[in-house]
């Protein structure tokens, strides 16, 4: 997506925040962009991202949140302001939705560049499919911002793309959709399950060029980058993988038993896991310290918490920071 003029204008709007109440236990303690898999924030995952896209031009970036502080945009823009064309990341604050942030950004641009792009590049012929799933990336002219602007109803891009499909004729827009090849990996985190899954995605390298073993090392708080191992294991150059460890994620200064069996799993830094734990499809964050004996499968943990010896935690398990 390219602008037609003014070169300072935007090409790409990220907005950092997650307004789904399904990740508040997550949300409410730690902003959605700072939040880390491992020793990587999510804002910065999105960011290499889009730093390895082949577009004819290098992209314009415009970061809104409502969650971070002005001090954690300013080191995202240290950080990422060289990758792209121009730069921008501002805090709007007290929005709840991505309608309020749409809105407040249509208000402020007033002058917006109008959008090019081609129609061929889309699949146009009507078909009827049932075995297709959204990715979460959407094409967008300049215009998408007056539907949320002119409708104050709407909190979520999916209410103007129904909208917009509904009323085709009497809006003159249309939505063009373009089916991906089998060979190309797109999927979107909706809730813990699809991030549990998405992040397995990540972890054996379905993402490639996106992986943690590539990203630059700017992104890591104390400039150690993550090293890959055999089995799809990921862990700070200067330490040892685990013995039992398959599609693993760690970082730093983890205290971890020789017997302990690790499985699609990512982990902050500076937990403990005693002796005979298991743990299967599990993301959790800093200082997480665990008893011997437990079993932990298909969870999402928050910061800082302490789980005791011979527990058994199953799937659909959400365990919020500082418990």
């Amino acid at each position: 997506m390219t602008t037609s003029q003014h070169d300072d204008k935007f090409t790409i709007l990220v907005v950092a925040d997650n307004f789904d109440p399904h990740f508040a236990p997550i949300t409410s303690t730690i902003p959605w962009g700072n939040w880390k898999l491992a020793s990587v924030k999510l804002l910065d995952l999105a960011l290499d991202w889009i730093s390895l896209l082949n577009t004819p031009d290098t992209p314009n970036i415009l970061i809104i949140s409502s969650s971070l502080s002005e001090e954690d945009l300013a080191e995202f823009r240290r950080k990422w302001a060289y990758d792209f064309k121009s730069f921008r990341a501002v805090r709007f604050e007290n929005c709840s939705s991505v309608g309020q942030i749409m809105r407040e950004v249509e208000s402020r641009n007033k002058d917006v560049a109008t959008t090019e792009y081609t129609k061929n590049m889309f699949v146009t012929q009507s078909t009827i499919r049932a075995d297709l799933a959204p990715c979460g990336i959407a094409l967008c002219s300049t215009e998408i911002m007056l539907q949320f602007a002119d409708n104050y109803d709407y909190e979520i891009f999916d209410q103007v793309i129904h909208e917009i499909l509904v009323n085709e004729d009497l809006h003159s827009q249309t939505v063009y959709v373009e089916i991906l090849p089998e060979s190309v990996m797109a999927f979107t985190a909706s809730d813990y399950g699809s991030l549990l899954r998405a992040q397995r995605l990540l972890v054996h390298r379905w993402c490639y060029p996106l992986t943690y073993d590539r990203l630059p090392t700017r992104v890591f708080d104390n400039r150690i980058p993550l090293r890959y191992h055999r089995n799809h294991v990921y862990v700070p150059r200067n330490e040892e993988p685990p013995v039992n460890a398959e599609g693993t994620v760690l970082d730093r200064e983890n205290d971890i038993a020789h017997d302990v069996t690790l499985l699609d799993v990512t982990l902050g830094k500076n937990g403990c896991l005693k002796e005979d734990i298991v743990l299967r499809n599990v993301i959790a964050g800093d200082n997480f310290k665990v008893g011997k004996g437990t079993v932990i499968d298909g969870v999402v943990i928050g910061d800082k918490v302490t789980i005791g010896s011979n527990c058994k935690i199953r799937m659909k398990t959400i365990i919020g920071s500082g418990l």
